[in-house]
Order: structure tokens, then C-alpha cells, then sequence
């Protein structure tokens, strides 16, 4: 019975199939290892996309300075009481540079403005209580 198992070369079938898994393992492996290096010299290198935006990358000095001339711009607003586009124009400032809403002029802005709005808010509703009257 042994021998109707055997192959033309006379090996059993056990020896054949471990033959080619290991063909196979190996085949593998130097897929895994050389695999990119094959690829490329068929297809050629691996095209990248550029995923940056183009121009300079800006440096925080850059930010900051921008900052600054934003909250320049932002006190000139304020100091003609604009007081939306200051605290909107303080607000961009931050968000480019967030240290620099530490400065006592920029806190001393922001704190007449939250007085000036509040005030506004406020007149209306008084003028509104000596209307009534």
C-alpha cells in the first residue's frame, strides 16, 4: 500500500509537500525582506504627495510678530471704542500667539472692554426703565 503512495521519483508525498512549503516559507520571506526593494525597480520609487501647504513653514517669531501688529491694530480700536473689533482683533492675536494676552496692556484692554460692553448692555435697559416711567 506504501508504494502506491510514492511518486514517479519513488519519495512519499510527505517529502514532496515539505519541499514546496519550504520553497514557499522561503519565497516568502524573501518577498518580506526585498519586497520593497523589487517593487521599486519594476514600478519605480513611490511617488510622495506634498502635504504641506506651499511657502515657508512661519516661525513662532514670525507668529508673535504678526501677533503684535494684530494687537496694534486691536488698540487703535479700542482707543477709538470699538470695542467689538478690539476684542476681536485681540482674539486673532491670541489665537497666533497666545503668551502674549499675558501683557498688562492687553489685560488692561480686555478688562475695559468687558467694562464697556457691560455698560452698553446696561443703557439700553435704563433707558428703556425712563421711557416707561
Amino acid at each position: 500500500m506504501v508504494r502506491a503512495l510514492r511518486n514517479k521519483t519513488g519519495n512519499p508525498p510527505s517529502r514532496r509537500w515539505a519541499a514546496v512549503a519550504l520553497g514557499g516559507a522561503t519565497l516568502a520571506v524573501l518577498l518580506w525582506w526585498q519586497g520593497a526593494a523589487l517593487i521599486a525597480s519594476v514600478y519605480g520609487p513611490p511617488r510622495h504627495v506634498e502635504t504641506r501647504a506651499a511657502g515657508p513653514v512661519p516661525t513662532p517669531s514670525a507668529l508673535q510678530q504678526s501677533a503684535a501688529a494684530i494687537r496694534k491694530k486691536a488698540f487703535a480700536a479700542c482707543l477709538g471704542q470699538s470695542w467689538v473689533l478690539c476684542q476681536d482683533e485681540l482674539d486673532r492675536a491670541s489665537a497666533l500667539d497666545p503668551a502674549g494676552d499675558r501683557d498688562a496692556k492687553v489685560q488692561a484692554a480686555r478688562k475695559r472692554i468687558e467694562e464697556a460692553l457691560a455698560a452698553a448692555a446696561a443703557a439700553p435697559d435704563a433707558a428703556g426703565d425712563a421711557v416707561g416711567r
